[in-house]
């Protein structure tokens, strides 16, 4: 069981796009930050940091140059509870259909030749993924159009037993 304290996601979001932004800006490419409304919830505020900072890279190394990635971070009900959702949004080529739940699968790489130029090991992801389970929460993947991929974590503002939001 993860200890949870009243912590602001959008504090924590703003730590990685102040982060990520600085990594990125090297590489010509942005991470803006959008937020709307009170976001303290009930949370590990080092896990949760950790799988965002997870999600933002891998927006970060698939993301064209030259666009940016954007964060949302907002108060929500999904699937009948209330709590926050972040979005991270990417200008890359998106997955395909087929392969958008596999990516949060540990070791779980699309496009060999990519990754070995990204230095991803396919762990990030289902970090992620884990983290948002540990909270009660979930994780999914929907492509943009016309290109991208959207990341959308969300976190309830009770713990639910695990299992309860699939």
């Amino acid at each position: 069981k993860v200890p949870l304290l009243p912590e602001d996601l959008e504090a924590i979001a703003a730590q990685v796009v102040r982060d990520g932004d600085f990594e990125a800006r090297n590489r010509n490419r942005r991470v803006l930050l959008e937020s709307g409304g009170r976001t303290v919830r009930p949370l590990n505020a080092l896990l949760v940091h950790r799988a965002l900072e997870n999600v933002v890279r891998n927006a970060l190394r698939h993301t064209e140059e030259g666009s940016e990635v954007r964060v949302r971070v907002a108060s929500a009900e999904e699937r009948g509870l209330p709590g926050c959702r972040v979005e991270v949004d990417d200008r890359g080529p998106g997955v395909p259909e087929d392969q958008r739940e596999a990516i949060f699968e540990p070791f779980r790489r699309l496009g060999e030749a990519r990754d070995r130029d990204s230095g991803g090991a396919g762990l990030g992801l289902a970090i992620a993924r884990r983290v948002a389970e540990l909270h009660g929460g979930w994780i999914r993947a929907e492509n943009l159009s016309p290109r991208g991929l959207r990341v959308t974590l969300f976190f309830p503002d009770r713990e639910t037993p695990p299992g309860k939001l699939q």
